[in-house]
């Protein structure tokens, strides 16, 4: 076959030393032997390639407008150009070539440089944690960039084979041969997938502060077992909890007459496990707070190990009755030895049961040694240098989770229908990516709480990778409502609305929704009206009314109306005010990856792979498990009927696509997801908005915009100046 050959847009950018490369105030300033001798102007290479990430939502508000989650208001947009017939390989307002191959390039000098850095004068410890955690940043940065290129240019070549992009793993000088050959798709994914691992072998999941890491010590409170589900944070001889509180695992919580929860119903044999990052040797008092009404009330174990196949007997608690399940008693042990281990699993085990369990508090008697330590990578490191070099003050650079992160995007993309024929993973790989992900961080119990408001709390736990708050209001200026004095720029399409269920979990076409055309927003999902402002809804104490001829907010009654009878809810500020001579902005911060996208990348994966209920990988959850928690925490009803009525592979794929457009709505998602999934009929749907009377008496649902995207618009182009310049073979089609 003919090899074909690209020049990367970035020649301009080639030189022969790293200094060209710094911050723009050091530019010209130091040469390339001083910029290795100081640690503060090398970190400029990889600080270049943060400063091309996304910092905002427009780029993925474009990509909504772009498929048919919304349209906007902008006449002279030219994503609404793009969407209706104007996309070619040298208009492609959506292309990543340039960008992408010019932080690569930064990505590649640092990493033959980074060796070369004394990152710390002072401490060989700190300059051997700072040099794992940099190299971990830019294998993860150039895997995030080379993300990128497949996403946006991969495609099939005029003979059928799926294409990726040149890989670039060096940094290419002016000397050198630049005409690349594009790699096939499966060796880009292999290429991300390595950088993957090498982030993942140098960073540590989160960066947290090893000083408030769980060292043994204090109060244990029994209900705050491992996440992990049954057999890895605990073993359970019933099902459900009985007391209905605190977790939904089958561990049987109640709230506690001391305050907070307690274990109850304990049965011979079951178990919980506890997790510490150190557990220090020595002696220790440990008091057990028990509550008992049994006449006969067994005993408690406590055992300690490095894993759970090689736990060792420290202590056994004998209980006694107190005279009642909320009746608190103390049963004390003095000067226990407990041996050292880092990374250990602390088990409670019930003998006999019989008795509630409160907390177990460990006192250490004999002492503390002179200062704290924490193992990263097989070493000791004193905790105050691990929490200078991989501590919670980085927690906005990139991070070991975010490497698995991509991993599990990377593979879903790989398994799917446009991309499986150039790929080796298939479905099952792919859920085996995500899903030991999940376990490892959590299983089920890792869905925040917050996820479906996420980007309200810039601490939440539904958030893996996140850039630093940074005050403004252009979000809100571009997308609230006139009377709140926005543009309404993303108007949100009648294609995404109907995809919001009922709140009993019916889609609004079932004969079970009860949904009625004459009152389209009552009893539907509760995600509709946080993301979405449909007429008559509140937005910063004001009523927002869309119908026909209703001012200012009224459906085209001005330039900066809505187009199709919405109004963008979803990362909007209510703080925000943009009334002149009262204007008050807010803190946003940009997410880049979070955990709700895994668990959807691991339901569609897993259900493809083993169906809705298929666990080969002794995971602890399923597809439908995943599902169900994701509609529970939006609100859905439960029972979810609906949920409980798909039992085959097909049914619950929809389900599963619908999940996934609801949750990650306005995200950037959906325009990729239609094209991988092949999905031609939503690509090339028209959009439609909903028309409502002045009075209000009815609704009209009318196709406002067409939807002009050829077959072969699938993949995106190569950018056109590379194939006129050398006669690159492009894109099928384009």
């Amino acid at each position: 076959m003919k090899r074909q050959y690209i020049t990367l847009l970035f020649i301009s950018l080639l030189v022969c030393s790293c200094q060209e490369f710094l911050e723009p105030d050091l530019d010209n300033a130091f040469s390339e032997e001083q910029v290795i001798d100081n640690p503060t102007l090398a970190e400029g290479l990889l600080l270049k390639a943060y400063k091309g990430l996304p910092d905002n939502i427009f780029e993925q508000l474009d990509l909504a407008v772009a498929s048919d989650e919304a349209t906007s208001n902008d006449p002279a947009s030219n994503i609404v150009q793009m969407a209706t017939g104007a996309w070619q390989a040298a208009d492609n307002p959506i292309e990543k070539w340039d960008e992408a191959y010019k932080n690569i390039q930064y990505l590649n000098l640092f990493l033959e440089n980074v060796d070369r850095v004394r990152w710390d004068l002072n401490s060989d410890d700190l300059d051997r944690l700072h040099r794992y955690r940099l190299t971990g940043e830019a294998h993860g940065l150039r895997a995030w960039y080379q993300f990128q290129l497949l996403q946006h240019h991969a495609g099939p070549g005029a003979d059928g084979t799926l294409l990726g992009f040149p890989i670039v793993t060096r940094t290419l000088k002016v000397e050198d041969d630049l005409f690349l050959p594009r790699n096939s798709f499966q060796e880009c994914v292999g290429q991300i997938m390595m950088d993957c691992d090498m982030a993942i072998a140098n960073l540590v999941a989160f960066y947290e502060n090893g000083s408030l890491g769980s060292i043994l010590g204090g109060v244990l409170e029994a209900e705050d077992y491992d996440a992990g589900g049954p057999e890895v944070g605990y073993h359970d001889t019933s099902a459900g909890n009985n007391g209905n509180a605190y977790r939904s695992d089958d561990v049987d919580i109640e709230t506690s007459s001391q305050g907070g929860f307690n274990i109850g119903w304990t049965a011979d044999g079951e178990w919980m496990n506890y997790s510490f990052s150190r557990i220090y040797a020595g002696l220790y008092d440990i008091n057990v707070s028990i509550a008992s009404g049994s006449g006969a009330p067994g005993s408690l174990r406590i055992l300690t190990g490095s894993s759970a196949d090689n736990l060792q007997e420290v202590a056994t608690v004998n209980v006694e009755n107190t005279s009642g399940w909320q009746s608190w008693q103390t049963f004390s042990l003095e000067d226990v030895a407990i041996p050292s281990g880092f990374d250990q699993i602390l088990r409670l085990e019930i003998v006999g049961g019989g008795f509630n369990l409160d907390f177990v508090e460990f006192t250490k008697t004999d002492g503390t040694p002179a200062e704290a330590t924490i193992l990263f990578k097989g070493e000791e490191y004193k905790i105050t240098e691990y929490d200078q070099a991989l501590g919670a003050r980085w927690r906005n650079r990139f991070n070991g989770s975010a490497a698995r992160a991509i991993k599990s995007r990377v593979s879903l993309y790989a398994a799917s229908p446009a991309y499986s024929r150039g790929s080796n993973i298939d479905w099952a790989a792919a859920a085996g990516i995500s899903g030991l992900f999940l376990r490892d961080a959590g299983g089920i119990d890792r869905l925040a709480a917050d996820g479906v408001l996420f980007y309200q709390d810039n601490g939440s736990s539904e958030i893996i990778w996140n850039n630093s708050q940074t005050g403004r209001l252009n979000w809100e200026e571009a997308n609230f409502p006139p009377s709140l004095f926005g543009l309404g720029r993303t108007n949100p399409s009648q294609n995404l609305v109907d995809a919001f269920p009922m709140v009993n979990g019916y889609p609004i076409g079932h004969q079970n929704s009860g949904y009625s055309e004459q009152s389209p927003y009552v009893g539907r999902d509760p995600r509709l009206e946080q993301y979405i402002v449909t007429n008559n809804s509140t937005l910063k104490n004001t009523t927002i009314l869309t119908q026909q001829t209703a001012e200012p907010d009224g459906i085209n009654v001005q330039n900066n109306s809505t187009r199709t009878g919405y109004y963008l809810r979803k990362f909007m500020d209510e703080g925000v005010n943009l009334a002149t001579g009262s204007r008050v902005s807010t803190k946003h911060s940009f997410t880049h990856l979070r955990f709700t996208e895994v668990f959807l990348n691991f339901a569609e994966a897993a259900n493809e792979a083993w169906g809705p209920d298929g666990d080969p990988l002794g995971l602890g959850f399923t597809a439908r498990d995943v599902i169900g928690a994701i509609r529970g925490r939006a609100g859905i009803s439960q029972p979810d009927d609906y949920l409980s009525s798909l039992n085959d592979t097909d049914g619950f794929r929809e389900l599963i696509r619908n999940e996934r457009q609801l949750e990650l709505s306005f995200e950037g998602h959906r325009f990729w997801d239609l094209r991988r999934w092949e999905a031609l009929a939503a690509v090339q749907a028209p959009i439609r908005g909903i028309f409502i009377a002045p009075d209000q008496s009815s609704a009209t649902i009318r196709e406002i915009e067409p939807r002009r995207y050829e077959d072969y618009m699938l993949y995106g182009p190569i950018p056109f100046a590379e194939t006129l310049k050398y006669n690159i073979r492009q894109n099928q089609g384009w």
